[in-house]
């Protein structure tokens, strides 16, 4: 196997496995863990109108539309049309959001102290630099991708 397939195998396997423990031990009560997110994205918001908390978790607009219009459902925020700009959407969150955000415990922390535990002391600062060199590169992937299929064309299209 030669190190690009090393790579893409282990790479690939980390986010399956990092995915799998964020939803076995991340606890948000009844909320997902991205839901939680968006809670506190929206806590912690000056601005908080759908295209800035979609830009502010990195997700797309029509994620972003679908996740509030659940948290909406069920209570934890409200929408509303800005005044002056009525093509622009704000969010709020109600009394049972802000709630949810001072009650529940939805953290990775304690998963991901438990992880970095285990690695050896001597390797920690060499595993966290090769993590932060994989995030830069990834990056430009990301936004690359997120162009391309903005204008419908295919994945390929940008490289």
């Amino acid at each position: 196997m030669t190190q690009h397939e090393r790579f893409a195998r282990a790479l690939a396997t980390i986010a399956r496995r990092v995915s799998k423990l964020r939803s076995a031990e991340v606890c948000c009560g009844g909320l997902t863990p991205e839901q939680f997110e968006t809670l506190r994205a929206l806590a912690a918001s000056t601005d908080p109108s759908m295209g800035r908390l979609s830009t502010a978790l990195g997700v797309d607009l029509s994620t972003m539309s679908r996740n509030i219009s659940v948290l909406q459902r069920e209570g934890y925020v409200e929408r509303t049309r800005h005044p002056d700009d009525s093509r622009v959407v704000t969010v709020a969150l109600t009394r049972k959001g802000a709630n949810a955000l001072e009650t529940l415990r939805c953290d990775e922390r304690d998963v991901m102290a438990r992880l970095y535990s285990r690695i050896p002391a001597g390797s920690r600062a060499t595993a966290l630099q090769a993590l932060e060199l994989v995030q830069t590169a990834l990056d430009p992937e990301v936004e690359a991708t997120a162009a391309c299929c903005a204008n419908d064309q295919p994945k390929n299209a940008t490289r």
